[in-house]
């Protein structure tokens, strides 16, 4: 997977106008619809603000090439090989971000998450991260992403979360998160006395 991780960051199933939802924390987590593709489309132009607006384009400009960007990314997605999880993760049941995983037998991708500027620095997309690291514990599996080598505040932030760098590609830095071994210990400690493996932060609704 090429695609890097948005730049801006900060499970259970259940059922909710018959949409699975997900709570983690403070948002839920929910399924992403055809419909939400203006919602989508704004989430990406807020994540490239910054980088746009030093080109010094007009409004026009700005939009056409946006519209560009945006539909080859969602269409990387459509034709990809592997299962895309697309969900939309909402506080007070507004949208306020996205997060793409992509599972394989062999590791859990990270393709990308993104968050509202207001939602930004709150420890949400922390939170979520750390939800894949409990389903990675489970399962052995390690968890992927790419980011953009000259977006310094991110890989920062994944080093300080465990990911290590594995790799680069072009613009990009492969990275990867391994359950340690003396996690591995622990599990299988817990597992052996009847443990449920790891510590969730996912609560049920209902």
């Amino acid at each position: 997977m090429s695609e890097s991780l948005s730049s801006e960051l900060d499970m259970a199933p259940e059922t909710l106008a018959g949409q699975a939802r997900q709570q983690v924390g403070p948002v839920t987590l929910r399924p992403a619809l055809p419909g939400d593709e203006p919602f989508l489309y704004e989430l990406y132009c807020s994540t490239r603000a910054d980088e746009i607006a030093a080109f010094g384009w007009d409004k026009a400009q700005q939009d056409a090439f946006l519209q560009l960007q945006f539909r080859a990314r969602q269409r990387n997605y459509q034709v990809q090989q592997l299962e895309v999880d697309s969900k939309i993760i909402l506080k007070a049941e507004l949208p306020i971000g996205q997060i793409i995983v992509m599972r394989s037998e062999r590791e859990i991708c990270l393709a990308d998450i993104a968050l509202l500027a207001e939602y930004r620095g709150a420890g949400i997309g922390t939170a979520l991260i750390e939800e894949l690291f409990e389903e990675a514990r489970g399962s052995g599996r390690p968890v992927t992403l790419h980011v953009e080598k000259s977006n310094l505040a991110a890989a920062r932030l994944y080093e300080r979360l465990g990911f290590v760098r594995t790799g680069e590609s072009g613009f990009h830095y492969k990275m990867r998160w391994n359950v340690s071994t003396l996690e591995r210990w622990k599990i299988g400690i817990e597992r052996g006395l009847g443990g449920s493996g790891g510590f969730s932060r996912i609560r049920r609704k209902g």
